[in-house]
């Protein structure tokens, strides 16, 4: 049963702040009653409120999120919904009730919606012209994007049914323009309305507008057999027949049915229309076909030329425009024309360019095949040209000349005609323009998306009735062949024989099958190449094109086909060693196709034949030496993870710079090859493409000359760090150990070694009296070596310091003081001394902290690469937190976030953020942090197990708050607690499974937590079991205390709750205690914590005295949430209640 909730939000009963205007016909909108924007940012929480506004009933919790975030996990999905139902409370809460198990659009408050205007009282707006939600777009929510579909049909019925009932009436009533104004927006909402069409027609009929009522009907026509393949229907078909029969100006007479009369052939004797009949019907071309008849139409074109690659579809094309025009229409094929010179197959020399009196005999040959297809009366002793430009020159004629490319003498013939014949327009096919001043040029386009996968399936199932492919296997086919029709019709074929997944796989030139047989293209073979002479295979159709260029022009096409996703003029120039002229003559014979974006591309299959007919090895030197040079001037915008544009500037290359990795292993110059790599690897890390960045230093390590030590130990660590991303704890390890045992020595095993290592390294820097390192640093190979040692010693004791391994970690930062002074770069000293200032606040100076701490800070300021000191300015962002300089803490870590060294660091950083807010007890701000630390988990990681860190902290945070929801508090719960529980599922060399240590914190984290929760509920007796599970975690004097803060203040809370006098309470006491000395800021949190386990062990005196220093600490650090629970603490509640209404967060309340 549903049950009314109560209402929440900022708006006031009875303002016009109180009223809300719902708008989803057409495009959404959500306004308050003075017309300002209600701030709904998340698409998915519009899509809610939207969704409870149109059904007007209240919808379940797990059907909402089922509808929004069906593909997450159920737990992740409630989550989701749980976070956008609090900004809808924020932005509209007044308009909605919700409760634990329901949500609904409160209709009993004023609000406006034009959805139920639509459907309940038939008001459709003026401008409406079907659609709703159309600008929503919600990511991965089929089930919602089904809804939208079904009400946006429902939607464009009833305003269609509604206008033609208003069209009607106004026709009846005589208001001729009204009619005709709403029944053309029934068509804007409905095509394919026949009653609107025709109401159309009779009105422009008894108007006298006999053209235009035709012409409507001719729209009618087209759009039914494009969208349905069906004609008109009989009453439609009827009508036209009296409009045709009654002539201009007569008014519709009911009842009559005369057959349309021939047309009239014109004098000479020559055929009206003369087209082939094509055996086929034309897919996915209606676009083009329009295009094509809207330039005919413009009296300034009189010679278009349809051009493209060959199998493209340019006859097909221009048949079906030529079927679509009026008047006299002749269709003329040059496919089999050639004179006996040009008939010859050339390779070197100007290709189909004769010269001297070749030249007049391929003109008289031309001639004399337009003049016959004509009719032209060719027995008078005169030249055919002439006899053809006399019989045309009063003609009103379309002249369709097809395959045009290999007969450059047809231009100036053309051109003839044009001048001698007013009204003579030509239609012209070639894969090349003629290169007249009259002529305008259409690109025929390959066929993309549904269009291609149309044809594929349509001419398959002509062969194999019952195949049914999938849309995946379909769209692959038309991808590998680029959607060229021949092509495609060609791919069809073979489906007798193989599954449309095993052309794909042959047909793509990356796929074993097609490595181990042959190249792409020659799969595609006519079955019967004697029946398709011209269109036989795609090679024969790629030889054709091929012996039209000169030498030059095969040289370059080859060359540039070594760029696999296309290039710029200044590319292309440089790695086809050519001119801008030569690229232009490949663009002019459709080889190369310049696209919108300014970039010059090569057809697939186009390119598959050319680069097979590369001369040399040359044109690939310089494609990887080019985009060497191009990745090593944006070496350093890359490195700068602000930069988000040169990542838009470099995606377009991307598969160039991948092919010209191919090349360069083998082709660069060792330096040459080591920047490459060096950027093409930071750009994989930006891109979050990890497997690629392995791959690229797997090939450094396997190149690195033996002897280089450096470059080697730099690639071995870079390989770790790759592995790092992807959570590979024990591969990373392996990889970093490998760097530093080949540029300085490997870490001892033993705990003999360890200590004798952490002593020597320890003396050292007594000797040096702990002050900035002063050794003299080395030069040439041993300063690089030393380099690489302390940049991954540096890695090392992040690794050891998130797994708790105190003696690695200690082992490591002492090895990194030596290594940077070794070094004696800045960037290793800031390192080196973040690193130092932490482990020396881990043993318990405090002093040497601070001061290793300002030598970091010095160190980092004479760096001015924000980009090398991220990974110190993480440390010192660690410690400043500690310390409680919480504003400088937050301005360090933003700006190592800002600019991190790899996409891992910037994750820590978010999370050390977080973790500040946590700090200052800012939880409202920490918990959407925490959430957006467990996504960017999932979102590397690609499984939800991953988010349990951030998750934990999340309802951590929510606990605090006073407005939360258990119910939201109860599914992030569920999600962290299954995250936990999936751990031991992980690989063994899983970074989470690295260690006892991080599970144990977690076990701790989520049963204090879970305590809480249920203390929330007043359930006493399962918060005492989960808090007995927590304690039995904690029970170990080497409980590690990273991030558990909120653990050991919420476990003395829950104490205090339940009364609990437990002999666990002294032990928690002792590791507060701990807390409390390694960190300062924690110090008034784990004061207040202390009091309240005091006072359940019954020492009030003591409690008092440690919650007045509590309240004194929490005003020194600025911390207002810690003030509040000292003042709770010592009986000031009125003072604390204030502070908690300003925070937002909850009191100290016991169970009832």
């Amino acid at each position: 049963m549903y049950h009314r909730a109560t209402r929440t939000g900022s708006w006031r009963r009875g303002s016009r702040m109180d009223e809300l205007h719902v708008r989803v016909l057409k495009t959404s909108s959500l306004t308050a009653g003075d017309g300002s924007a209600v701030p709904v940012r998340s698409a998915k929480a519009r899509a809610v409120l939207f969704y409870l506004a149109v059904e007007g009933t209240p919808q379940t919790r797990p059907a909402l999120a089922g509808l929004l975030w069906g593909d997450r996990a159920e737990a992740n999905a409630r989550g989701s919904l749980r976070l956008a139902l609090m900004e809808l409370r924020r932005a509209a809460g007044g308009h909605l009730v919700i409760d634990r198990t329901h949500v609904a659009f409160d209709r009993d408050r004023p609000y406006s919606l034009d959805w139920e205007d639509l459907v309940g009282n038939g008001s459709v707006p003026a401008d409406y012209r079907g659609g709703f939600l159309d600008d929503l777009v919600v990511a991965d929510a089929p089930a919602f994007d089904d809804w939208v579909a079904g009400r946006r049909r429902q939607a464009g019925h009833v305003a269609a049914q509604t206008l033609g009932e208003r069209a009607r009436a106004a026709r009846d009533r005589g208001d001729r323009d009204g009619a005709v104004r709403l029944a053309r927006q029934v068509l804007a909402i409905d095509g394919l309305d026949e009653n609107a069409h025709r109401l159309i027609i009779e009105v422009m009929w008894a108007t006298g507008n006999r053209a235009g009522a035709l012409a409507q009907y001719e729209a009618c026509r087209r759009n039914l057999d494009r969208e349905l393949g069906v004609s008109p229907d009989p009453r439609t078909q009827a009508l036209r027949q009296r409009i045709t029969l009654g002539g201009p100006g007569a008014h519709p007479v009911r009842g009559a049915g005369v057959a349309v009369p021939p047309r009239e052939v014109p004098a000479g004797g020559t055929a009206t229309r003369r087209l082939p009949r094509p055996l086929t019907r034309l897919i996915g071309r209606d676009a083009e076909v329009e295009k094509v008849c809207a330039k005919l139409r413009d009296r300034e074109v009189r010679l278009l030329t349809l051009t493209g690659p060959g199998g493209v579809g340019k006859t097909r094309l221009a048949i079906a425009v030529a079927e679509r025009l009026d008047g006299e229409v002749l269709f003329v094929s040059f496919a089999g024309v050639r004179s006996h010179d040009t008939a010859a197959e050339t390779t070197g020399s100007e290709a189909g360019r004769p010269a001297g009196s070749t030249v007049d005999s391929e003109v008289d040959l031309v001639a004399t095949t337009l003049a016959e297809a004509a009719g032209v009366d060719l027995t008078p002793p005169r030249p055919a040209r002439d006899l053809l430009l006399a019989a045309v020159r009063r003609r009103n004629l379309v002249l369709v000349l097809d395959n045009l490319e290999h007969l450059p003498t047809v231009a100036p013939l053309a051109g003839a005609i044009l001048s001698a014949a007013p009204a003579v327009r030509i239609l012209a096919t070639s894969r090349r323009r003629m290169g007249i001043c009259a002529e305008h040029v259409h690109e025929v386009p390959a066929l993309c998306g549904a269009s291609a996968r149309a044809l594929l399936l349509e001419r398959a199932k002509a062969l194999v009735p019952d195949i049914s492919p999938d849309t995946h296997a379909l769209d692959r086919v038309c991808r590998a062949v680029g959607g060229l029709p021949l092509a495609v019709e060609l791919a069809a074929t073979l489906t007798r024989a193989m599954t449309c997944e095993e052309i794909a796989e042959h047909l793509n030139p990356a796929g074993r099958a097609s490595r181990a047989a042959h190249a792409p293209a020659d799969l595609l073979v006519h079955p019967q190449p004697a029946a398709a002479t011209r269109h036989a295979s795609m090679k024969q159709v790629f030889d054709t094109s091929w012996r039209l260029l000169t030498a030059v022009e095969q040289r370059v096409l080859a060359a540039v086909s070594v760029f696999a996703g296309g290039f710029t003029l200044a590319a292309g120039i440089e790695v086809a060693d050519t001119t801008a002229v030569v690229v232009a003559r490949l663009t002019d014979h459709s080889l190369v196709r310049r696209d919108h974006d300014g970039r010059y591309r090569v057809h697939e299959l186009v390119r598959q034949y050319a680069v097979a007919r590369l001369a040399d090895e040359s044109p690939r030197a310089r494609h990887a030496a080019w985009y060497a040079r191009f990745l090593r001037d944006r070496a350093a915008r890359l490195r700068d993870h602000a930069d988000t544009s040169v990542l838009h500037e470099i995606e377009p290359e991307i598969d160039d710079i991948r092919q010209a990795w191919r090349h360069a292993l083998h082709r660069l110059a060792d330096d040459d090859r080591a920047a490459f790599a060096e950027s093409y690897w930071t750009l994989c890390l930006r891109r979050h493409c990890y497997a690629e960045a392995l791959s690229v230093a797997s090939d450094m390590i396997a190149t690195v000359r033996p002897g280089h030590r450096a470059a080697s130990a730099r690639w071995h660590r870079l390989a770790g760090t790759a592995h790092f991303q992807f959570e590979r704890g024990a591969e990373s390890l392996t990889a970093f150990r490998r760097a530093l045992a080949v540029a300085d020595r490997p870490l001892p095993s033993s705990w003999a070694g360890k200590a004798s290592a952490v002593a020597g390294g320890l003396a050292r820097q007594a000797i040096r009296h702990t002050t900035p390192l002063s050794g003299r640093a080395r030069k040439g190979p041993a300063r690089e070596l030393a380099a690489e040692a302390a940049h991954t010693l540096s890695v090392l004791g992040e690794l050891a310091y998130h797994r708790q391994e105190q003696d690695t970690l200690l082992l490591s930062v002492v090895r990194h003081l030596d290594a940077a002074e070794r070094a004696g770069g800045s960037v290793e000293r800031a390192e080196a001394y973040a690193n130092f200032a932490v482990v020396a606040a881990l043993a318990g100076s405090e002093a040497m902290a601070r001061h290793y701490g300002r030598l970091a800070d010095e160190e980092i300021a004479k760096v001015p690469d924000p980009v090398a000191v991220s990974r110190a300015r993480l440390a010192r962002g660690l410690r400043l937190i500690a310390e409680g300089r919480f504003a400088t803490a937050q301005r360090v870590l933003t700006l190592a976030r800002r600019h991190p060294a790899d996409p891992r660091l910037a994750e820590h950083c978010l999370g050390l953020l977080a973790d500040l807010e946590i700090h200052r007890g800012r939880y409202a701000a920490a918990a959407p942090m925490m959430a957006a630390v467990a996504e960017a988990s999932v979102a590397r990681m690609g499984e939800t197990l991953s988010g349990y860190w951030g998750l934990t902290g999340q309802a951590e945070a929510l606990l605090r708050l006073a407005d939360r929801e258990p119910a939201d508090v109860g599914v992030v719960l569920k999600a962290a607690e299954e995250a936990t529980m999936a751990l031991p599922a992980l690989g063994e060399d899983h970074f989470a499974r690295a260690g006892a240590k991080i599970p144990a914190i977690q076990r701790l984290r989520l049963g204090v937590a879970q305590a809480r929760f249920h203390l929330l509920g007043d359930d006493a007796p399962t918060a005492r079991l989960a808090l007995d599970d927590a304690l039995r975690t904690a029970d170990r004097p080497d409980m590690p205390l990273r991030g558990t803060l909120e653990a050991w203040a919420g476990l003395a809370e829950v104490f205090w709750a339940l009364e609990a006098d437990d002999p666990a309470v002294r032990r928690a006491l002792r590791h507060m205690s701990r807390l409390a000395r390694r960190t300062p800021s924690a110090a008034a949190r784990m004061g207040w914590a202390a009091a309240l386990s005091h006072q359940v062990t019954g020492q009030r005196l003591r409690a008092r005295r440690v919650a007045v220093r509590a309240l004194a600490t929490a005003r020194r650090l600025g911390i207002a949430f810690d003030e509040a629970r000292s003042l709770e603490v010592l009986g000031e509640t009125e003072e604390a209640a204030r502070i908690h209404a300003c925070l937002g967060t909850a009191p100290l309340t016991r169970p009832r």
